[in-house]
Parts: C-alpha cells; sequence; structure tokens
C-alpha cells in the first residue's frame, strides 16, 4: 500500500508539475536573474494570477473531481461537466479582466508584463479538467510523459527568453500557451470530455454554482489568506523587502507543490473508500497521513540545509533571507499537515466546515498582520502565518477524529 501511495502521488505531483510546478520554477529563475524590487513586482502580479484562478474556477475542480471518483451515471457526468466547462468559460473571461484591472492598478507601469498573468488565470483551467480526471481514475500513469515533457519544454523556453534573451515579458506567455495546448489535447483523450463539449449546459451553471459554493469560499479564502502577506508588504514596506519575502516563500513552494499533490491523491482514495466502508477510509485516510509526516520531515531538513548552507551561493543576492527561509520550513511542516486533513474532511463532503475555517484564518490574518507587518516588515507577516497554520492543524485534526469516531 506504502508503494501504491507513494507512486500515484509521484505520478501526480509530475502531472501537477505541468501547470504549479512549472510557474514555481519559473519564478525562482526570475528570482536568479532579477533584483529584488523587480522580482517583487512579478511575484505579486503571480499572487493577482493565482486567487484570479481559484475565482474563475469556483471549486469547480474539487467538485468534479469527486463525481470523476465516485460517480457512475456516464449521462448524470457528462451534464455536471458540460456545466462545468460553462462556469469555467464564464467565470474564466470575466476574472481575467477584473485580474488585468487589479494589476494595472497596481503597477500601472508594466501592461505588458500584466498580459501573461491575466492569461494564466484561464489556462490552468483548461488544463485542470481533463488531468483531473485522469487523476480521480487513478490512470495517471496514461498522460505523465507528455505532460512532463510539455512542462519541461515550457521550462526551457521560458529560461531561454528571460535569461538568455532578456525578454521577461515574452517569457511569461509561454506559461499560458504551452497549458492550454496540453489541456486541448487531454480533452481530446477523455470520451466523456469530448461529449460534453456537444452539450454544454449553461442552465445548469446555476445549480453546479449552488453546489460548488463552499469549496469555492474556501477555497478562494485559503489562497487570500495565503497570498495576504504580499499585499500588506506592497501596502506597508519597500518593494525590495517585499522582493526578499516572496523569494523566500516561493523558494519553500517547490516542497509543499509535492504535499499538494500527496493531498490531492488522498482526497481521490478516500473518497473512493468511502463506497466501501467507513473502516477502510479511516485506513487509507491513516496510511496517507503517516507518508505525509515523514514527507513533511525530509522537507524540513532540506529546507534547513538550503538555507544555511546553499542559499549563498545559489542566490548571492537574497542570501540576507536566511532565517525567512528556516521559518518558512517549520511552517511547512504545519502545512503538509493542513492539506492532508483538509484532504480527509473533504473526502467526506464536510465543505461547509472548511469553509468555517478559511473564514477563521482569513479574520485571524487580517488583525495579526494589519499588527505585525507595518512594525516588523518580513517577519511580522512569518510569524502570522506561522500562528494561523498552528492553530489550523489543532482545529482540523479534532474535527477529522471527531468524524472518523462518529463514522466509526
Amino acid at each position: 500500500m506504502f508503494k501504491n501511495i507513494l507512486g500515484n502521488s509521484i505520478l501526480t505531483a509530475l502531472i501537477r508539475g505541468a501547470s504549479f510546478g512549472v510557474r514555481i520554477f519559473a519564478l525562482l529563475i526570475s528570482a536568479r536573474y532579477s533584483e529584488p524590487a523587480y522580482f517583487g513586482t512579478i511575484a505579486l502580479f503571480f499572487t493577482v494570477a493565482e486567487i484570479g484562478r481559484l475565482v474563475a474556477d469556483f471549486g469547480v475542480d474539487t467538485y468534479t473531481m469527486r463525481e470523476y471518483a465516485s460517480h457512475r451515471n456516464k449521462q448524470m457526468l457528462e451534464r455536471t461537466i458540460g456545466s462545468a466547462i460553462c462556469v469555467k468559460i464564464t467565470f474564466g473571461i470575466l476574472v481575467s479582466c477584473l485580474g488585468l484591472g487589479v494589476m494595472w492598478y497596481l503597477r500601472s507601469d508594466n501592461f505588458l508584463l500584466m498580459l501573461p498573468f491575466a492569461l494564466m488565470i484561464i489556462s490552468p483551467l483548461i488544463m485542470n479538467l481533463p488531468i483531473n480526471f485522469f487523476i480521480a481514475k487513478m490512470r495517471g500513469r496514461h498522460i505523465v510523459f507528455f505532460v512532463l515533457a510539455a512542462g519541461l519544454m515550457s521550462l526551457v523556453i521560458f529560461y531561454l527568453i528571460f535569461a538568455v534573451i532578456k525578454k521577461p515579458q515574452a517569457a511569461f506567455f509561454i506559461i499560458p500557451i504551452i497549458e492550454s495546448i496540453v489541456g486541448l489535447v487531454l480533452i481530446c483523450k477523455v470520451p466523456v470530455i469530448r461529449r460534453s463539449l456537444h452539450s454544454l449546459h449553461f442552465d445548469g451553471m446555476v445549480e453546479l454554482i449552488k453546489m460548488t459554493l463552499p469549496i469555492a469560499v474556501a477555497t478562494i479564502l485559503g489562497i487570500a489568506y495565503g497570498r495576504m502577506d504580499v499585499f500588506f508588504l506592497e501596502k506597508f514596506r519597500s518593494a525590495e523587502e517585499l522582493g526578499l519575502y516572496a523569494f523566500s516563500v516561493r523558494l519553500v513552494e517547490p516542497f509543499q507543490f509535492i504535499a499538494g499533490a500527496l493531498a490531492v491523491n488522498a482526497y481521490g482514495h478516500i473518497a473512493s473508500s468511502l463506497k466501501k466502508s467507513a473502516i477502510e477510509s479511516a485506513n487509507m485516510n491513516s496510511r496517507y497521513r503517516k507518508v505525509m509526516a515523514i514527507y513533511a520531515a525530509i522537507a524540513f531538513v532540506l529546507i534547513l540545509i538550503i538555507a544555511n548552507i546553499f542559499l549563498g551561493s545559489l542566490f548571492a543576492k537574497y542570501a540576507v533571507t536566511q532565517w525567512m527561509l528556516n521559518i518558512a520550513g517549520i511552517i511547512l511542516i504545519f502545512k503538509c499537515g493542513n492539506l492532508i486533513t483538509t484532504s480527509g474532511i473533504q473526502a467526506h463532503g464536510k465543505y461547509k466546515f472548511i469553509t468555517s475555517i478559511a473564514i477563521w484564518n482569513f479574520s485571524f490574518l487580517i488583525i495579526a498582520m494589519f499588527i505585525l507587518v507595518p512594525r516588523m516588515g518580513a517577519y511580522g507577516a512569518l510569524i502570522s502565518v506561522l500562528t494561523m497554520e498552528a492553530t489550523n492543524f489543532l482545529l482540523q485534526n479534532y474535527y477529522l477524529r471527531k468524524l472518523l469516531v462518529e463514522k466509526s
């Protein structure tokens, strides 16, 4: 079972790497060849794109993945997918325009740099629809080499344009273009999605939005409080400090990305095991939590090594972020625990609880950062996030244990 969990998680991480992993490593390339102040602008636009993507998705990816894993009625599934595509088209266009306006408000002198980030709101909506099908059905091995090749090609082209040709605005266009191509190619390989394109259900949008609303609120609040630090630093501190902080946080994100892939795998497997029995679901949850704990420990040690041994030689301009990275490593441990716990709770369909937790986290961070960031800068932001993640960890674990006891 451990080998199956590890193997499926690796496949999921590689597949997700075609989008989120590529974006993270593109940011690290940007940091390597940019001054902290300019990188701060890139990180700011990227944050807007991240939030915009989740607003545009409106919980559809999470909902459809559960439907892929558990639905046996093909006609109902096709109708759900048709409605999901309508939501993605409508919200994608609206939110990308809104995101462009937000970026213009924040940095009106970088319009060409804004455009690819606006497109990054739409492109993952296309790509995730078929990818989630393969992951939920545990067929990742059928697409992993294609998706990985596309991701690697995207990074190579990005590096050449950004670092060699030195055209950063043009470099970022590569990401949404290749993501869209990957999505369209994979859609052609999934008959149920392909058939749904011929019967789009705009009339089913409202019903689907009602179903995904709790997921959307929790997810949007989650990314909002997860990126709130960037906006507070933009408001109260210098562009250089924002760039240094963004670098330390983004350097840790590849490790969080792998944890996220493991959590996505857990979500699908736990949801599927619930069809068999509560005991089977509890056992599946326990196995994934053990694997996540081992991974979190390994990731923490690697971050300490990078921060305290290799940082100066790899990223000389950002050597002053050593202690920021150490604190970010501690935060990662709690984030890993929260990711796997959230998957377990959502697999049981308890979306409203996750929404309430997200509201609490969001409210807490607003207050904490409003007090600490103006006084302590980047370290105030890190302390706020650490306290919030630790509290979140305690609340979610208490609820999940209670839920498993009730189900048994």
